[in-house]
């Protein structure tokens, strides 16, 4: 039996679920992502907030570890961005990037 992974996006869902990257309910009646699919052997069915998939699709040189990654680390270092913490080298958010470009400032981050 060959592997399989989807990522599919939902709409609007019928119950509430938890939000495998950040821990937070995501309520019912609200758009969301769902996974299904194996890793290391094992089936995983999870879901995961609109904040953080538009996060990891910002950011994918975080989360490109061929080893795979824990979908928490999504959540923590959203917090991070959102509390203007600090990045990896080469790394800025576009959260504080637009703030910065509103206010006219430059960023360097090297």
């Amino acid at each position: 039996m060959g592997k399989w992974n989807e990522l599919t996006r939902i709409n609007r869902t019928r119950k509430d679920h938890k939000c495998a990257a950040t821990g937070r309910t995501i309520p019912s009646g609200s758009s969301c992502w769902n996974y299904r699919g194996e890793y290391e052997g094992e089936f995983q069915n999870w879901h995961m907030c609109d904040e953080a998939k538009e996060f990891m699709d910002a950011h994918p040189s975080l989360f490109n570890d061929p080893d795979g990654y824990e979908c928490a680390y999504v959540g923590e270092m959203l917090d991070e961005a959102k509390r203007g913490g600090n990045w990896p080298k080469g790394i800025v958010p576009t959260a504080i990037l637009s703030v910065a470009e509103a206010a006219g400032l430059a960023v360097l981050n090297l």
